[in-house]
């Protein structure tokens, strides 16, 4: 039995919860996205095309960096949710991430809230036009916004919110173990031994298995249900 799954390693994204380079970013992102809402929230309605060009190139470029620092603290917490290090640094990115997106906020809302002719005209500059599909999104938002304090409220409670649930179910469920072969295994770990035991040993057990992954494929379920269920009651009498 192995001792464990295999992990990724996230040293393309950074070394480490500790290291300098993440750290820098956050702080980076940080100070980009006050500075781009102290020039540009409020303003947004009477810039140029080109002038809305660089602001929305800037907000790219500060989600991109933020997107970065989260990847790399959420799928650190996916694969050890049970390292308190790495849970704490997951809530702290989450907590620094609501924070610059609540920063932000106003470059959609703004956006949303254009009169299309005026949205029509701006998109006669170049630079803005490999924008409009990105805009088109955004402003299809328009009908469900609400208001400027409530949708930064939101944004500022995410961490505390339905978010907060699910990462508790996470942790829960990573805490569980489960008896097998002997001793105590997550249920991560006992999957990949099932996977590497049975399905390379046993023909009938793979054939199974893969039956059950091509009715998830093909989302065909009725179709394959009772020939699944018939080899499952099969293969249980085998074992």
């Amino acid at each position: 039995m192995p001792d464990s799954c295999p992990i990724w390693s996230l040293r393309d994204l950074y070394d480490g919860v500790d290291s300098p380079a993440l750290q820098t970013d956050i702080a980076a992102c940080r100070k980009a996205a006050l500075a781009l809402s102290a020039d540009c929230q409020g303003k947004i309605a009477t810039i140029s095309g080109a002038e809305l060009a660089d602001v929305i190139t800037a907000y790219e470029a500060i989600l991109e960096q933020l997107g970065k620092v989260q990847s790399h603290a959420q799928l650190l917490f996916a694969a050890n949710t049970n390292d308190p290090a790495i849970a704490k640094h997951h809530q702290s990115v989450r907590e620094a991430g609501s924070e610059i997106g609540a920063a932000l906020l106003f470059v959609e809302l703004e956006l949303a809230r254009l009169d299309q002719d005026h949205v029509d005209g701006l998109l006669d500059d170049a630079g803005l036009a490999r924008f409009s599909p990105w805009l088109r999104r955004v402003r299809a938002m328009a009908p469900y916004q609400l208001s400027d304090e409530i949708e930064k409220m939101i944004a500022e409670r995410a961490p505390t919110g339905a978010g907060a649930w699910v990462r508790l179910f996470d942790e829960t469920t990573t805490a569980m173990r489960f008896a097998f072969q002997g001793t105590d295994v997550t249920e991560a770990i006992g999957i990949c031994c099932f996977r590497k035991i049975y399905l390379s040993q046993n023909s009938f057990c793979h054939k199974a298995y893969f039956d059950l992954n091509l009715v998830v494929r093909n989302g065909n379920v009725s179709y394959r249900r009772r020939d699944f269920m018939c080899r499952g009651r099969e293969y249980a009498q085998k074992v």
